[in-house]
């Protein structure tokens, strides 16, 4: 093997640590997004409120638009107006599944 390629396989291994410690962190992050999520579902069964407030969902995507047109140029703008709208449609989803819960509940008693 040569030295070229042993530096290349060094360089690969030591940028795909980053990204696995990144990922760990993204992870870790989008867990405690979803533990907030939940807490915010809690609230809304409690009082009777639906899921999607006015306005609210569009402010967080234009805040994932806004960091990819930043960040980004072309193509990477466009997926992180995507992360915006899979995380929303996770914590939409969780905030239902709390509140139709709730809902049987009260239902059943």
């Amino acid at each position: 093997m040569s030295d070229a390629d042993r530096e290349y396989i060094q360089s690969l291994a030591r940028h795909r640590a980053q990204i696995d410690g990144l990922d760990e962190q993204i992870i870790a992050l989008f867990s405690r997004r979803l533990d907030v999520s939940e807490a915010v579902g809690a609230l809304k069964a409690e009082k009777g409120k639906a899921v999607g407030e006015e306005g609210r969902a569009e402010q967080v995507l234009d805040r994932y638009r806004q960091a990819g047109r930043l960040s980004q140029e072309g193509q990477a703008a466009e997926w992180f107006a995507r992360l915006g709208d899979l995380i929303l449609d996770a914590s939409a989803a969780l905030q239902d599944r709390i509140i139709d819960a709730d809902t049987e509940s009260d239902s059943a008693q």
